[in-house]
C-alpha cells in the first residue's frame, strides 16, 4: 500500500506537469485563432469599403485576404457544420478497432508529440511494473496488469507480445526492443536489471528518467511554441 501511494503521487505529479505545460499553448492557439477570425469577420470588411471607394488596383495579398473574409462571412455556417461533422466522425471512427489502431499509429508517428507520448507512456509502464514487482507480483502477472494502463493499442500489443516471449523463456529486454515502440534506453536498463538481479530498481530509475525527459521535452516545446505563435499571429 505504501508503494502504491508513492506510485499514485508520481503519476499525479507527471499528469499535473503535462497539463500545466500544455495549457498555455492551447490558450495561445485559441486566442490567436479568435483574433484572426475577428479580423476577417469585422475589420477587413470595413477596410474593403475604403478600397472600393478609392477604386484602386489591389495587390495580390490584399485580394487573398478579402477573398478569405468574403468566403468566411458567406459560408461560416458551412464551416461550422463541417467542423461538427468532422468531430463526430472522428469520435465514431476512434471507437472502432480499426479506427483506434489508425489514430494510435498516427499519434506515435507525429514528429514532436509522438516522442513525448512515448516517453510519458514508457515512464508510466516502467514505474507501474517496478511497483508491482516490488510488491511481490510475479513478472508475467505484472506485465498482464501493466498492459491495461496503456491507452495506445500498439504499445499494448507490444506488451502482450513481450509477456508471451517472457513466458516462453526469452529476455524481457529483447522482447521490449523488438517492437520498436519503446525507447532503446528502456531495453538497455531492463537488460542490466535482468543480468544483475535488480530489475525492480532499474525499472524505478527508468521511470524517473523518462518522467524527467518528458517534462524537459514538454517545457522545451512550450518555450518554442510561445514565440512561434506570436510570430505567426504577427505575420497574419
Amino acid at each position: 500500500l505504501e508503494s502504491l501511494a508513492d506510485y499514485y503521487e508520481v503519476q499525479l505529479e507527471l499528469r499535473r506537469k503535462v497539463v500545466q505545460a500544455t495549457l498555455y499553448p492551447i490558450l495561445m492557439f485559441v486566442f490567436c485563432t479568435a483574433v484572426v477570425l475577428l479580423l476577417i469577420a469585422f475589420v477587413v470588411p470595413k477596410i474593403v469599403e475604403i478600397f472600393i471607394k478609392q477604386k484602386v488596383t489591389l495587390p495580390l495579398p490584399t485580394r487573398v485576404v478579402i477573398f478569405a473574409s468574403d468566403s468566411f462571412l458567406a459560408y461560416w455556417w458551412l464551416l461550422a457544420i463541417l467542423l461538427v461533422f468532422g468531430g463526430v466522425y472522428a469520435k465514431q471512427r476512434y471507437a472502432t478497432p480499426s479506427g483506434r489502431s489508425w489514430f494510435d499509429a498516427f499519434f506515435l508517428k507525429l514528429p514532436i508529440y509522438g516522442m513525448i507520448y512515448r516517453k510519458v507512456s514508457t515512464a508510466r509502464i516502467a514505474t507501474t511494473l517496478a511497483t508491482l514487482l516490488n510488491g511481490g507480483v510475479e513478472v508475467l502477472a505484472a506485465l498482464e496488469i501493466v498492459k491495461n494502463i496503456v491507452g495506445n493499442t500498439h504499445m499494448k500489443k507490444a506488451l502482450e507480445d513481450a509477456r508471451d516471449g517472457v513466458k516462453e523463456g526469452r529476455s524481457l529486454a529483447k522482447e521490449l526492443a523488438k517492437s520498436g515502440y519503446f525507447p532503446a534506453l528502456l531495453s538497455q536498463m531492463v537488460a542490466i536489471g535482468e543480468k544483475s538481479g535488480k530489475l525492480e530498481g532499474m525499472l524505478t530509475k527508468a521511470g524517473k528518467t523518462f518522467s524527467n525527459e518528458a517534462n524537459a521535452s514538454i517545457s522545451g516545446l512550450t518555450t518554442l511554441l510561445e514565440p512561434l505563435m506570436i510570430i505567426s499571429l504577427g505575420i497574419v
